[in-house]
């Protein structure tokens, strides 16, 4: 689904990112996560000179990569995209219908968009 929404974004490139540390794009870690020192987001997307890579995700796994992967760059911005809603501060998953987009923010908790339909959280993360 992610990857149709953005396919109906006008002026957007995309590559799936494979997940192999010879052919893929890894982003560094700070610390080691598991048993890597990178991270393989799922998607990098280019939008009027700016690099989003992007890392779908399940509700059980939010939680460990938000406090392992989700950290503030100038580029590429990061960002993880999660089906239901979320509410980070709790940690509680509030449901399962519609979408999350949480972004890393320096020096603050991540920010949570959350939207009702997929198409219109990719529009917020583009500003369209």
């Amino acid at each position: 689904p992610f990857a149709h929404a953005i396919d109906r974004v006008k002026g957007v490139t995309w590559v799936r990112n494979p997940t192999t540390p010879s052919q893929g794009y890894g982003i560094p870690l700070p610390k080691k996560v598991g048993d890597s020192l990178a991270f393989y987001p799922d998607f990098l997307i280019w939008k009027s000179g700016v690099c989003w890579a992007v890392d779908t995700t399940g509700r059980h796994l939010l939680d460990a990569k938000v406090r392992g992967k989700l950290f503030a760059l100038e580029a590429p911005k990061l960002a993880l995209v999660v089906r239901g809603s979320v509410d980070l501060g709790s940690g509680s998953r509030e449901g399962k219908d519609g979408w999350s987009l949480v972004l890393p923010r320096p020096n603050l908790p991540p920010l949570v968009e959350p939207s009702d339909d997929l198409d219109a959280l990719v529009a917020v993360m583009f500003g369209s």
